[in-house]
């Protein structure tokens, strides 16, 4: 297992020396997560994080180190800090030897705008050592002790404080209490209020019952508190139980060893009552699993831990909206074990999102949490640019975005403007940040060298959502020809992407006039003894006014006009304005044979176009 503090499960040890602040794409990892050292501890702003942050609704974090500052306790006293995404540090508090001190549990960010939390050590100096205390911290940094433990009301907090639906907190405490009359080693759940009424709720006795809950409680939904022993229970592999606000305490499963043993976290709730947790030890290798209970507690293992990829969960498993599991572990297999970060899908297998190196943190014993960026963020114990631990960000490269659809007049003229009218589609099974995309005039199917012509906001999209837009752009005073309108999406690159090759797509757009004809025969099947009517269309298919042309009809052996090709009819074209056309027809004898028939727009070269080359129409007659 791990060091401790005082010869429990607590605190970590061993020191790794790393540099470097960003790892991307770790081998034996899923491709494309990133992940991003946002602070690095130095031992004076704090060191070994043991838990996980708490946020704010700014997005600013707030966390614990067990260690570090500038206390005067062996290796320090341990710090309070607050930072923001960006990476802005505040130290708010430095613990000291004469009043609480080594803060292992996390913080609790209550309804009040205060912030509470537990030190494990020091206190009342009847508890050898100190037996911990609780504390409400401002979030200026103002600190305040509510209570000193003294160990028959328990000792040593571990675990984050929750509020009740009372407004009270609600928190355990790894040992004391009372047991046959001495102190023991059983462990304590207590009531606070923010003033700092204490109420000792239940004291862990004897097995078979639970001992030494090191974790913190959960709320759920029917208003009771739900939490985990670590030891205990029918196999001494530690319980998971259910207590209500007036203390009446229930155990809903026994861990047993197969289905997992030590379960140092409390499980968490999802929308339909379900509660998932994991276990520190047990399963098929001994090396911890990931559970599902029921209400009444009945467990089903999702995923049993193995020496060739991350074991030993420690903390909370973070369940994002679309029922995503997230979590870490402490250590991994390979010649340095640093940790790993996983994820867990509905109904899908464990993938390994990251493996820990030293330089981005070693060691995580925390979980993790959302900020309001969509990033995850944690805390590793030890790593970093001094090996004290580090504050992460995990950026989910879980979006995808595409144009799906481009819809533009087929033709314009040079300086017109058009309403270009884009779909951008989030093809990822993640959330996609606010981006944007942009409209590009283009010589070619191909993004660059272009002419931008707009750019547009897309907001927020969930897995699947489309965002559609009509943008008004201007073309360019442009010549005439082919161009294309290219509407790529997240053009400024604002979205970690799953894939960065599928994000334009293009429209063809005629700019400048294009004249083309078709042609009828009247009857179809023209003969040598019967006159034929030979009807030709002029048609502007381009984006501007075609101004009056020719049109010339030929008879040709090799569907080339050339010399001693026959000129069957000739007739002026009048300026045609765009989809303008102009029919005329002649009436022939043909020759028996076969040979083709050419119609030829513009066939004195009088109109510039943006094709020359489809101006002819030929078809193919056999005359009897």
């Amino acid at each position: 297992m791990t060091a401790s503090i005082g010869g429990s499960f607590l605190g970590t040890a061993g020191v790794l020396v790393a540099a470097g602040v960003l790892v991307l794409g770790c081998p034996g990892e899923a491709p494309g997560q990133v992940v991003e050292v946002v602070h690095s501890f130095d031992l004076v702003n704090g060191a070994q994080p043991q838990s996980g942050l708490a946020r704010d609704a700014e997005g600013n974090f707030y966390g614990t180190t067990q260690y570090g500052g500038t206390g005067s306790c062996y290796g320090y006293c341990g710090t309070v800090f607050t930072l923001t995404p960006a990476g802005g540090f505040t130290k708010l508090h430095d613990f000291s030897p004469d009043g609480g001190h080594y803060p292992i549990a996390g913080l609790l960010l209550a309804s009040d705008g205060d912030l509470y939390g537990t030190t494990a050590r020091g206190g009342s100096a009847a508890c050898p050592g100190g037996c911990g205390t609780v504390f409400r911290i401002t979030r200026a940094g103002s600190l305040t002790v509510l209570h000193t433990f003294v160990g028959t009301d328990g000792m040593w907090p571990s675990g984050r404080l929750v509020e009740g639906r009372d407004g009270a907190l609600y928190g355990t405490t790894e040992r004391g209490g009372l047991e046959g009359g001495t102190t023991s080693s059983a462990g304590t759940i207590y009531r606070i209020t923010t003033g700092g009424a204490f109420t000792s709720l239940h004291k862990f006795g004897a097995i078979p019952q639970g001992r030494n809950p090191i974790a913190g409680l959960r709320l759920a939904g029917d208003g009771a508190l739900y939490g985990t022993t670590v030891y205990g229970g029918s196999a001494s592999g530690g319980t998971v139980f259910r207590i209500t606000a007036d203390g009446t305490l229930t155990y809903l499963h026994t861990f047993t060893g197969p289905d997992g043993r030590y379960p140092a976290a409390a499980p968490i709730e999802d929308p339909g009552g379900w509660f998932y947790g994991s276990t520190a030890a047990g399963g098929t290798a001994d090396l911890g699993t990931i559970y599902r209970m029921t209400p009444a507690g009945a467990v089903t293992t999702l995923h049993h831990f193995t020496a060739a990829g991350g074991y030993l969960p420690w903390d909370e498993l973070l369940r994002l909206t679309d029922g995503t599991l997230y979590g870490t572990t402490e250590l991994n297999g390979g010649p340095v074990a640093h940790g790993t970060i996983f994820r867990i899908p509905p109904g899908g297998a464990l993938t390994t999102l990251h493996t820990f190196a030293g330089a981005d943190g070693s060691r995580p014993r925390a979980g993790l949490i959302e900020g309001l960026d969509g990033h995850l963020y944690g805390t590793t114990a030890e790593g970093g640019a001094s090996a004290r631990g580090v504050v992460y960000r995990v950026v989910l490269v879980a979006a995808n975005l595409r144009v799906t659809t481009v819809k533009a007049p087929a033709g314009a003229a040079p300086g017109a403007t058009i309403t270009v009218t884009d779909a951008t589609r989030n093809d990822g099974p993640g959330r996609a940040d606010p981006s944007h995309t942009a409209i590009w005039l283009s010589t070619n199917k191909t993004l660059g060298g272009d002419t931008l012509l707009a750019t547009r906001a897309v907001p927020t999209l969930a897995a699947a959502a489309v965002s559609t837009r009509a943008t008004s752009v201007a073309l360019p005073t442009v010549a005439p020809g082919v161009y294309y309108l290219i509407a790529q999406a997240d053009t400024d690159g604002e979205v970690a992407e799953t894939s960065e090759s599928d994000n334009v797509k293009a429209k063809t757009l005629t700019v400048g006039p294009d004249l083309v004809a078709t042609m009828a025969f009247t009857p179809p099947v023209p003969t040598s003894t019967t006159p034929t009517t030979i009807a030709v269309t002029t048609k502007n298919v381009g984006g501007d006014t075609a101004g009056a042309s020719v049109t010339r009809l030929y008879r040709s052996a090799d569907a080339k006009i050339g010399v001693g090709d026959v000129r069957l009819a000739e007739w002026p074209v009048a300026a045609l304005p765009p989809k303008g056309t102009q029919s005329d027809a002649v009436t022939v004898t043909l020759p028996a044979g076969t040979y083709y028939l050419i119609a030829q727009v513009d066939a004195v070269n009088a109109v510039v176009e943006a094709r020359e080359t489809n101006n002819l129409k030929k078809v193919k007659k056999t005359v009897p």
